[in-house]
C-alpha cells in the first residue's frame, strides 16, 4: 500500500478523446480549465469530420496547458485513450468524454481526496443527464449505489484494497470517474482495448486487479449524458456489439493469469459477463441474435462444478442464468427479450 505524503503540487491530465464532439468542447475545456489542480489537458482527435479540431486548437492556442492530438484515423475511443496517455507528463490523470458534464471544481475537490488518501487510483460518484445535460436524480444507477453505501456508508473518503471488497469490480466501467497515479497506469501496463465498443472493459478489470489500493470520494463528481439521438456508441445494437466477445476473450486471457490469491475475483467477472450480456441479450438486432446467443454460451465454456458452486453462493439467481445460457442459449436471450417487451 502506497504511504506518499499529502502533496498539493500533485498535478493532473485531463485526456478526451474526442470524435465530431464541436457541440460540447468548449463548455467542458472551460469547466477544466477553472480546475487549480489540472497541468495539462490533451484533446485526442479521432479524425472528426466536424469542427473539433479547430476548436480544441484555438484553445491550445490560448493556453499552453492544453495540446491537441490528431489520430491517423478513425480508431475508437480505446485507440485514442491509450494514445493520449503517452503524452501525459502529470503524476496523475483521468480520460474525461467530450460530453461529460462536469460538475463545478469537481477536479480539484477529487484531487483534494486523494491528498487525504492516497492511492493507485480514485473512483467518484456519477449520475445521468439528459440530452440537454439535466441531471435526471443526483444516484448512480440502483447496483452501482448498492455496492457504495454497503462499503462507504456515510463516509467521504475510504481507501480501499480489491480483495477486501471485490463486489466493486461488478461497477459500472467507466473511465470518466477514475483519477489514476500515471505511473501506476505505466507500470502495469494497463491499457484499453481497441474496439470500438466496450473499449472501456480491460482497463477496469485490470485496474481493479493490480492496484495495491484504491480511494473512494463518496461525491458526485460527473454527470453522464444518456442520449438515444445523438448516436453513442451505447446505443449500437448491430454487429459492432459482438466486440463485447473479443474483450472477454482479453479479459480472460489477463485474469487467468493473475496470482492464486486474486483468483476469487474471477467470480465477480463471471458473474459481470452476463450482467453485460443479460443488457446486450435484449436489445441486439434480430438478425445478430443468433450469433450473439451461440457466442454467449461459448464465453461461459469454463464454469465448472466448482466456479458454478462459487458462483451461487455470490448470487444464485444469476449463477441460474449462467447455466442456462452455457447450456440453452437460444431459448434463454428469446425468453428475455419476450419479458422486456
Amino acid at each position: 500500500m502506497h504511504t506518499e505524503s499529502p502533496n498539493q503540487e500533485n498535478t493532473l491530465a485531463v485526456v478526451i478523446p474526442a470524435y465530431n464532439a464541436a457541440a460540447y468542447m468548449r463548455g467542458l475545456l472551460t469547466r477544466i480549465m477553472s480546475n487549480k489542480r489540472v497541468s495539462e489537458v490533451i484533446v485526442v482527435d479521432d479524425c472528426s469530420t466536424d469542427p473539433t479540431a479547430k476548436i480544441a486548437a484555438r484553445f491550445a492556442a490560448q493556453d499552453p496547458r492544453i495540446r491537441l492530438v490528431s489520430q491517423p484515423r478513425n480508431l475508437g475511443a480505446g485507440a485514442a485513450r491509450n494514445r493520449g496517455l503517452l503524452e501525459v507528463r502529470a503524476e496523475y490523470c483521468i480520460f474525461l468524454d467530450a460530453d461529460d458534464r462536469l460538475e463545478e471544481q469537481a477536479l480539484d475537490k477529487a484531487m483534494a481526496a486523494l491528498d487525504e488518501e492516497p492511492a493507485d487510483f480514485l473512483v467518484f460518484k456519477w449520475f445521468y443527464t439528459d440530452s440537454e445535460g439535466r441531471a435526471r436524480a443526483i444516484r448512480m444507477y440502483g447496483q452501482d449505489e448498492e455496492i457504495w453505501d454497503e462499503i462507504v456508508g456515510a463516509r467521504r473518503v475510504l481507501r480501499c484494497q480489491t480483495i477486501e471488497h471485490q463486489n466493486i469490480t461488478r461497477t459500472a466501467n467507466f473511465p470518466w470517474n477514475k483519477i489514476y497515479r500515471t505511473r501506476f497506469l505505466r507500470e502495469k501496463r494497463i491499457r484499453f482495448s481497441e474496439t470500438f465498443v466496450h473499449n472501456d472493459n480491460l482497463a477496469h478489470w485490470m485496474s481493479y486487479s493490480l492496484c495495491d489500493s484504491f480511494t473512494l470520494f463518496n461525491h458526485y463528481c460527473i454527470g453522464h449524458k444518456e442520449d438515444r439521438s445523438y448516436g453513442q456508441l451505447t446505443q449500437v445494437w448491430d454487429w459492432r456489439r459482438m466486440q463485447i466477445f473479443d474483450v472477454f476473450m482479453e479479459i480472460d486471457s489477463f485474469m487467468l493469469g493473475l496470482p492464486q490469491e486474486l483468483h476469487a475475483l474471477y467470480v465477480h467477472f463471471t458473474l459481470y459477463k452476463h450482467q453485460m450480456l443479460y443488457w446486450i441479450g435484449q436489445h441486439i438486432s434480430d438478425e445478430t441474435l443468433p450469433v450473439f446467443a451461440a457466442k454467449a454460451a461459448l464465453a461461459f465454456a469454463n464454469v465448472d462444478s466448482l466456479l458454478f458452486f462459487r458462483l451461487l453462493t455470490v448470487n444464485a439467481m444469476d449463477a441460474r442464468d449462467i447455466y442456462d445460457i452455457r447450456f440453452d442459449p437460444h431459448r434463454f436471450f428469446a425468453e428475455l427479450r419476450a419479458r422486456a417487451r
